[in-house]
């Protein structure tokens, strides 16, 4: 659920401050280094600043336009996603370092205070983006416990949200994933979209092998999944294979019985829209739904939980918010969700749900401040 000030935030309205951020980061980014190098050593290089950015965006537009991903393809995506994360945080700091350098201008009168300010914003944005890269690809394990019916069965789910194939996230990271799953013994494993980066299984350049390591998946149940708003469209024959493969049991607006549970997979929201697909309602897939079973709802969106307590569901797991994935991001993705549909376990009279923050990582390959998880469910039945 979406809080009050995410009312007035929309993709449009998103994509209008990513452009006024980038032209920002240009015109302040590009003045700034100028200026530095030129008090540094003497050099104007403003012709090989406007060149850079220039082949930046004329790349990114090229690249984004593909539909192929072969490895020069793959490497650009990376080293695009390395250096937004850099920009990022090179502004950021910047700005808090000019600040200082003004006072220390104003009572000193020495520009070169500008210069060093410089040289800290590039080291400490280096040093934040290294640190971030490497954070971003290690696994933590996070537990809950769940109680669910009277406790005397108990049952381990594991739940992996926001893989985020692609790119950034290949078969090695994909094994990992696999061997901690694995080493945790789980009864069920589910996976609550956004199992790709871009809406292209072949992005991460070995889906057929990625798809065969995550089919090793050892489960006394299965492994289950529902779409994100990043994946490929329900048709997709490719995605269909790659299923097929990982040995994943692909839930589409349905409902499927166990012994002690009823699970239940939802079409995402924003996936619905994209692709023209349907998103059923609930109350009409609960038409069938046993009796005197909890029922466990998957559904990518956290957007989806008041429907999904509204009918009935004991535990709603979701994904797609990735806690922010980078601070200071973290704070405004914090502010469009409410409390509880935001990040973690959270009771909400008689249902209980879990956000995950993601075990893989969106489009850039850096997290600060939050953790890429495996969340492991213990149920009492």
């Amino acid at each position: 659920m979406k809080s009050k000030l995410s009312q007035y935030i929309s993709e449009k309205f998103f994509s209008v401050c990513l452009v006024l951020f980038l032209l920002f980061t240009t015109v302040y980014t590009a003045f700034r280094t100028e200026n530095a190098v030129w008090q540094l050593w003497g050099l104007h290089i403003y012709g090989a600043v406007a060149v850079f950015y220039l082949l930046l965006f004329f790349l990114s537009w090229f690249f984004h336009r593909q539909r192929s991903f072969p490895p020069i393809c793959r490497f650009w995506i990376r080293l695009e996603g390395s250096l937004f994360c850099f920009l990022f945080y090179f502004v950021l700091i910047l700005l808090i370092c000019d600040a200082a350098a003004v006072a220390v201008f104003f009572f000193h009168k020495n520009s070169v205070a500008f210069a060093i300010s410089w040289c800290f914003a590039i080291g400490i944005s280096l040093g934040l983006v290294a640190y971030g890269m490497v954070h971003a690809r290690r696994l933590k394990t996070v537990r809950y416990d769940v109680r669910l019916g009277e406790g005397k069965k108990d049952y381990r789910m594991i739940l992996l949200s926001d893989l985020h194939i692609g790119a950034f996230v290949g078969l090695g990271y994909i094994k990992k994933v696999v061997e901690k799953v694995n080493s945790l013994s789980p009864d069920m494993v589910v996976i609550t979209g956004d199992i790709f980066n871009n809406g292209y299984a072949e992005e991460c350049g070995s889906p057929d092998a990625v798809g065969a390591v995550l089919g090793t998946l050892q489960t006394k149940d299965g492994v289950y999944a529902v779409l994100g708003n990043h994946d490929p469209a329900y048709s997709d024959e490719k995605m269909r294979c790659f299923f097929q493969k990982a040995n994943i049991r692909l839930l589409y607006n349905e409902l499927l019985p166990f012994p002690f549970f009823t699970l239940v997979g939802r079409n995402d929201l924003l996936h619905c829209k994209q692709y023209s697909e349907v998103r059923t309602p609930l109350n009409e897939l609960l038409r069938k739904k046993p009796e005197q079973k909890p029922l466990i709802v998957l559904d990518h969106n956290p957007d989806g939980i008041d429907e999904a307590i509204e009918n009935g569901a004991k535990l709603i797991l979701c994904g797609h918010t990735h806690r922010g994935q980078m601070f200071p991001l973290t704070f405004l993705t914090r502010l469009a969700y409410e409390k509880n549909h935001f990040y973690g376990h959270a009771a909400l009279g008689e249902a209980q749900t879990v956000v995950s923050a993601g075990t893989g990582y969106f489009q850039l390959p850096v997290r600060l401040g939050t953790n890429s998880e495996i969340v492991e469910i213990n149920l009492k039945l």
